[in-house]
């Protein structure tokens, strides 16, 4: 049996590892009622008539992963045994333009 050092087996498990901090567009949201702050911070950051491609770009560079197709983002950290995970769900019109921005919190803890 081979023997793995810390430092290799760091880099190969450092793809796999959850960040351990929000998205910076998330943070000081209280988890406790994240339900209740995701949506009203994701409306001022991204007010409708905004453009879809500020809103890819700025989710895209904060670590949300972007699926263009369905008009969604995600971020997930980690906050000890938990995983936490932000999602965020928009509409456009024929331009481009949002026309809805939404959002959810959900904690993960085994």
């Amino acid at each position: 049996m081979k023997h793995w050092s810390a430092a290799a087996l760091i880099m190969l498990l450092g793809g796999c590892l959850p960040n351990e901090k929000p998205p910076p567009i998330a943070e000081g949201m209280e988890v406790s009622i994240a339900n209740e702050e995701w949506p009203p911070r994701l409306a001022q950051r991204f007010p409708l008539g905004s453009s879809e491609a500020e809103l890819v770009t700025t989710l895209s560079s904060q670590g949300f992963i972007i699926d263009q197709s369905k008009r969604t983002a995600k971020a997930e950290w980690s906050s000890g045994v938990c995983r936490n995970e932000l999602d965020v769900v928009w509409q456009t019109d024929d331009v481009g333009q949002l026309v809805s921005v939404g959002g959810r919190y959900f904690p993960v803890c085994p």
